[in-house]
């Protein structure tokens, strides 16, 4: 799994197609790759509910409750409410944009190695494989 997971970061096709193979002579491929998926799908969501979080972004933003610009009870600043929590939102969306392009990367990646390779013996494509049954690649 290692090899899998550090070629996908790397980007190396060569270690991506021999950790693939491995997990297919071992019978474990879809189980694998629906692994990889499902985890990458977790760190996005929590990429986004990080970002997003408005009591993070209000409490970090510098804003203090009370006044005008300040916190509600709920969490969420004002309406109107100051740069600060702008600049913060902004900056936690930059943050998960930027894992979000490497985690669908990371997935066209996968994709695209399960594409290429083959079975040496059948001459199956891997892609062809783990796609019995599943809806999301």
């Amino acid at each position: 799994m290692e090899v899998l997971e550090r070629g996908l970061e790397s980007f190396n096709q060569a270690e991506v197609g021999a950790g693939l193979q491995v997990f297919y002579n071992l019978g474990e491929l879809r189980g694998t790759v629906e692994g990889l998926v499902g985890k990458y799908k977790n760190v996005g969501v929590k990429s986004i509910a990080n970002a997003l979080d408005m009591k993070a972004i209000s409490s970090g933003g510098g804003m203090y409750g009370g006044g005008p610009g300040g916190i509600q009870r709920s969490g969420t600043p004002q309406i109107g409410g100051g740069s600060k929590a702008k600049e913060a939102l902004w900056q936690r969306m930059n943050g998960c944009m930027d894992q979000l392009h490497s985690i669908v990367v990371a997935v066209w990646h996968l994709q695209r190695v399960l594409l290429k390779k083959r079975d040496p013996f059948t001459h199956v494509l891997l892609l062809d494989e783990v796609m019995q049954d599943l809806e999301y690649l």
